[in-house]
């Protein structure tokens, strides 16, 4: 069931929510063979107000369905995972860089995973290339008609936040 608004579609309430949980299911499967870490559905943690530093995966996807998944990661538990995914000790680990790599391919992998299966529905879409942003008390606001969903994940004693923010679609013209 769709509404329209001056030509445009809104979003389907189940449209972003049946997203958000094909991402949940990506980060599962993501966390259980790239790091073999069991990851479950947590309660909402605002890790972005925190004081902590956060690395944040973005990757963005584009066509029938139009969105951002942002993915907020407590700096010391990115470098941990950089580690395991890549068999290295935390000494081996200079400057930023292969954090970003690390975590831009995460985010990557499970954007990528939520984006074949809205593939699969039949909404064709592509992905954006994966950005890192990195700071401390970093939030997201939506624009114009835009909504979001936040998904709290638990990894082994520490929290990710996913943040998916999602745009109506343009009606097409005839």
């Amino acid at each position: 069931m769709e509404t329209l608004t001056n030509n445009m579609k809104t979003i389907n309430p189940c449209e972003i929510d049946e997203t958000c949980e094909m991402l949940k299911n990506c980060f599962c499967e993501v966390f259980s063979t790239v790091f073999e870490i069991s990851a479950q559905p947590s309660s909402t943690s605002d890790i972005q107000a925190g004081n902590q530093k956060l690395v944040v995966g973005s990757v963005g996807f584009t066509g029938d369905v139009n969105g951002q998944v942002y993915i907020y990661i407590e700096e010391p538990f990115a470098r941990a995972l950089t580690c395991r995914m890549l068999g290295m000790s935390e000494s081996e680990i200079e400057g930023d860089e292969l954090v970003n790599d690390v975590i831009g391919e995460l985010s990557n992998m499970i954007v990528g995973g939520a984006k074949s299966r809205l593939c699969d529905s039949g909404a064709i879409c592509h992905l954006t290339i994966p950005s890192i942003l990195r700071g401390r008390s970093l939030t997201v606001e939506p624009s114009g008609s835009s909504e979001s969903r936040f998904l709290s994940m638990d990894c082994e004693n520490e929290t990710i936040l996913l943040e998916l923010l999602m745009k109506p679609q343009s009606e097409p013209t005839s």
